[in-house]
């Protein structure tokens, strides 16, 4: 979870505790639909977590597989074509699918590139095979290939899980600060004799964010250089 979002969540879950320890004197306010709304929505932003977390794990693991796959189809299949290709045929520019580009390729470009490879390598067959590849070194060239692209696939899926993870996130938490916003005018009503309850209620019910706080931290950091640059 961002650390907006999980700011967030975790400032709704102080507004449940903040009225359950004041439920004597915030009567009625427990059983009010706004209260059973937050409750159930700080269940299911909880949920959500765990399904944004699970996405994002997901999607770093296919990152990590997808850079693999890209190095074994380069290292184990491409590279050694490429080398028998400049030791055993004539440089002819018709050849030039056969050599290795000259900048790192990765994703679509690299299978690509493996693909119009083993296309032209099937022309030499012979040649290839003579100077040590395997018999089936071109349907192993094309199964790398394959194999990288299935995981660019899985890749985007992972990537489209985690945004609509996090979309789902935002709009439950716009959600939560709605309810606090009813929940607000209920205490404000029912505790407006007690001025010690509402000056903790406008703590508690500031929806914490990522750039709040920085903010705080900003603030206690000023004092202690001041205090620093004073003693010097």
């Amino acid at each position: 979870m961002e650390l907006k979002q999980g700011n967030l969540l975790q400032s709704l879950k102080e507004v449940q505790k903040f009225l359950d320890e004041n439920a004597a004197k915030l009567a009625g306010i427990n059983q009010t639909g706004a209260r059973k709304r937050l409750d159930d929505l700080v269940t299911e932003l909880g949920q959500k977590a765990g399904v944004q977390s699970g996405a994002e794990m997901a999607a770093k693991a296919a990152t990590r597989r997808q850079r693999a796959l890209s190095k074994v189809l380069i290292d184990h299949h491409m590279a050694p074509i490429a080398h028998i290709a400049g030791a055993e045929l004539p440089p002819t520019p018709e050849l030039a699918p056969l050599a290795m580009p000259k900048t790192r390729q990765n994703g679509e470009r690299l299978i690509g590139q493996a693909r119009g490879m083993a296309a032209e390598a099937a022309k030499y067959e012979s040649t290839f095979v003579q100077a040590g590849l395997a018999p089936d070194f071109i349907q192993q060239l094309l199964a790398a290939a394959d194999a990288l692209a299935a995981a660019i696939g899985d890749h985007k899926l992972r990537k489209g899980d985690r945004g609509g993870a996090t979309e789902a996130l935002a709009k439950q938490l716009s959600a939560g600060r709605k309810v606090v916003k009813v929940l607000n005018d209920f205490v404000q009503k029912t505790g407006q004799d007690d001025i010690a309850l509402l000056g903790a209620w406008r703590i508690v019910k500031r929806l914490r964010q990522a750039s709040a706080v920085k903010e705080v931290a900003a603030s206690e950091a000023a004092p202690a250089a001041a205090t620093t640059g004073g003693a010097a």
